[in-house]
């Protein structure tokens, strides 16, 4: 999935600058330069403003106060694609979406 959108990764810093001494390896950050749709292939784009997001993923490892580590697998999905193939097929599956309203 990566691989195809374009990510580029590039390391940030050798150590963790409050511990010097560490033997962390090189952080590595991703960015992205455009997100599609995994479904659809259509670019999703944030418009200023505008409060569209969709978050699929599912998160394995360990979390401890002072740090954790796992994997992570998501998919990036446009608004469209979530509210007409996603929904109806959890649906289908017997899940029942709730819906809520936020604000901030």
């Amino acid at each position: 999935m990566n691989e195809l959108l374009g990510f580029i990764t590039r390391p940030t810093g050798q150590t963790d600058e409050t511990h010097e001494d560490s033997n962390r390896p090189a952080r590595e950050e991703t960015v992205t330069e455009k997100v599609t749709c995994d479904l659809c292939g259509n670019e999703i784009k944030k418009e200023r403003g505008d409060a569209e997001e969709v978050q699929v993923s599912h998160r394995t490892g360990s979390a401890f106060p002072d740090g954790g580590m796992g994997e992570e697998v998501s998919v990036d999905l446009c608004g469209e694609c979530f509210d007409t193939k996603l929904i109806p097929w959890l649906q289908e599956q017997g899940a029942v979406p709730a819906t809520r309203e936020w604000d901030y």
